[in-house]
């Protein structure tokens, strides 16, 4: 069985275009999707290092409520994470002792400690905008290579990969999809 998990982020669900078409190509690859829904963070999680944490183990929490049952041992796993959302995703890794692909959308300096920790490469991609107020590119850089994972910088786009021109971010999203796509399909082969 291949399953794809979504991750959301705080204030970035599944419908929104990054996790909606990422979930349009596990489909069409043949994927069972499970996109995850996460409620309740602490108010000024942005800005407070500590309420960040707390919004982490939330995060997780709130995923392994929503995937009890569905994480088998024979399942192809695919994690595709935006935000806090690559967080919970690359622990749930770690505390479940198993590898899928991880698809890393915005990921903050958080995700990629229980990787570190466990001295473990992850097998993925990591998708960065080099004007993301909540991560910094070179520390995003540093970190993608520790775990040994292909990094993309998305020049002049912020965490949601985004610049503010509708035809610049139209043409983000046609690229950070068909990276997607690629692995998918190789996967497939």
């Amino acid at each position: 069985m291949k399953r794809m998990i979504l991750f959301p982020g705080v204030g970035y669900h599944c419908d929104k275009p990054l996790l909606y078409y990422s979930r349009r190509l596990g489909e069409k690859y043949g994927f069972e999707v499970v996109p995850l829904s996460f409620a309740g963070f602490p108010s000024d999680i942005k800005g407070n290092l500590d309420k960040r944490e707390e919004g982490y183990v939330h995060a997780l929490d709130q995923a392994k409520e929503q995937l009890a049952g569905k994480l088998t041992p024979e399942a192809d796993l695919v994690f595709v994470s935006k935000s806090i959302g690559t967080v919970a995703a690359m622990r749930l890794a770690a505390e479940l002792s198993i590898d899928p692909l991880q698809i890393l959308l915005t990921p903050l300096k958080e995700t990629f400690l229980s990787a570190q920790e466990s001295r473990k490469n992850v097998r993925g991609i990591v998708f960065h905008g080099t004007k993301d107020p909540l991560a910094v590119t070179e520390e995003i850089r540093e970190l993608a290579e520790a775990v040994r994972l292909p990094l993309h910088l998305i020049a002049d786009a912020n965490h949601s990969l985004e610049t503010g021109d509708v035809q610049t971010d139209l043409k983000i999203q046609q690229f950070v999809m068909h990276e997607i796509e690629k692995l998918l399909y190789q996967g497939a082969e």
